[in-house]
């Protein structure tokens, strides 16, 4: 009895792995190993019940939104998309002259509960010898039909004398009845978006910083000279730097504005380097301050301003909260952007 059980375990093992197996060399096939390029492959393909369901319903809304891309009135956007619709054509020949050629060995299946891991290799002819293969590449850029590509690239491929090899691992999850591929596109986009707010935390962090430094930097004097000719104001600052800033600086962008009204942001080009501790007095003039001029503001209104960025002799920042704003603004959104792939696709 013990054997029996036994040998009907080994067969449903057995079975299993063999239905993983296929479903392996099946995607390997197409070369759709680390991804599911549904615009590459033909319907006769018939990969999607080997696709875990988050990866499939990722990749249709992914080839969806590429399909619905306006060109409409666009000329560049037009020119890139003929480039695209080239380059999709080529990829479609190739994916399916490189499946009538691709040699796939599993060397590998191991199975854990719901999970299973398949190493494998792959290897397609290599067309990329020297020859006349880059001729009749070209060739087939000029041609107007899938299967004249197809057929172009297949001679190429029984012409080829060697051929490309590549290993890969792929991971497999138990989905109702079916062993399917798990890509992980969703997490793997989440992944990119969780490095991104990384860097824009430090760069949060960066201005925080340099807001410390920039209370240093007191613009101790700021008023609102006539208006000249309707166009032009002159405003003259003192800038005082305290000691503890060890810079000399040569540009600064800073903000003004009048109480309640939206600030406004100009570049001042220091005739003479500021030391830290040092202070000067400019005049400058500008259609940027004409707006602000032009603003109603009450007659006792004072004109505020303030120091966003300073830069060296040689125009790189060296304190700046210019970007601090919109940097916790793309905090949200890709804190957002997370929250709705996990809710459409986890």
């Amino acid at each position: 009895m013990r054997a029996l059980v036994a040998l009907a375990l080994l067969g449903g093992c057995n079975k299993q792995e063999r239905a993983v197996t296929q479903a392996a060399e099946t995607l390997c096939t197409w070369g759709q190993l680390d991804n599911l390029q549904l615009n590459m492959l033909p319907e006769s393909a018939g990969l999607e019940p080997l696709v875990r369901d988050a990866d499939l319903r990722w990749a249709k809304d992914k080839a969806a939104e590429k399909a619905a891309a306006p060109t409409d009135n666009n000329p560049l956007a037009a020119l890139g998309q003929a480039l695209v619709d080239s380059v999709v054509a080529m990829g479609r020949a190739t994916v399916e002259a490189s499946a009538k050629h691709a040699r796939c060995d599993v060397t590998e299946v191991t199975i854990e509960g719901e999970r299973a891991t398949v190493q494998l290799s792959r290897s397609v002819p290599d067309i990329s010898d020297p020859g006349k293969a880059e001729d009749r590449l070209a060739e087939m850029r000029k041609l107007d039909s899938h299967e004249a590509r197809v057929a172009l690239l297949d001679e190429l491929m029984d012409e080829a004398s060697a051929r490309k090899e590549s290993t890969h691992t792929l991971t497999f999850l138990r989905q109702g009845e079916a062993w399917v591929i798990d890509y992980g596109l969703p997490e793997k986009k989440i992944d990119a978006i969780i490095a991104e707010q990384v860097e824009l935390k430090k760069a949060v962090e960066e201005a925080e910083e340099a807001e410390e430094v920039l209370e240093q930097v007191k613009v101790v004097k700021a008023a609102l000279g006539e208006q000249r000719k309707g166009l032009w104001v002159d405003t003259t600052f003192t800038l005082g730097l305290e000691n503890g800033t060890p810079h000399t600086f040569s540009a600064a962008t800073l903000e003004a504005s009048w109480a309640g009204v939206e600030p406004r942001s100009f570049e001042l080009e220091l005739p003479e380097p500021l030391a830290s501790g040092g202070s000067g007095e400019w005049t400058l003039t500008g259609n940027a301050f004409r707006a602000l001029a032009k603003a109603e503001h009450p007659p006792e209104a004072a004109l505020q301003v303030s120091v966003r960025e300073l830069r060296g002799p040689d125009g790189e920042a060296l304190v700046t909260v210019k970007g601090k704003a919109a940097d916790e603004r793309r905090l949200v959104e890709k804190a957002e952007e997370i929250e709705a792939i996990r809710e459409k696709y986890l």
